[in-house]
């Protein structure tokens, strides 16, 4: 019984990384950049990695900062994930006008 359920655990861990949190974080790394770069800079590698180096260094060996850094991005990422399923739920609802009558 404890193997089934480990493999149960496993399966909808695997589930929930690649439907919910892969997506919310390429939206949130895209929301990153484009905060980042803004249009002056919308084509320029180097100020983002620039930008990027200068914000890194100062968590550089704080180990808490980095886990709380981590945490937020997981969070933001699982959020944006939920966000973008409820969205598309509603877009298709709309769409194909498929209304629930209560």
């Amino acid at each position: 019984m404890g193997s089934l359920l480990t493999d149960v655990g496993r399966r909808i861990a695997d589930r929930w990384l690649s439907a919910l949190v892969l997506p919310g974080l390429l939206l949130v790394g895209t929301t990153v950049v484009a905060l980042v770069l803004g249009h002056r800079h919308a084509l320029d590698a180097r100020f983002l990695l620039r930008t990027f180096d200068g914000d890194i260094s100062g968590v550089d060996g704080r180990p808490a900062a980095i886990g709380a850094l981590t945490v937020g991005v997981g969070l933001a990422a699982a959020g944006a994930g939920l966000l973008n399923q409820d969205l598309v739920a509603l877009i298709e609802r709309v769409w194909l006008q498929q209304w629930s009558e209560k």
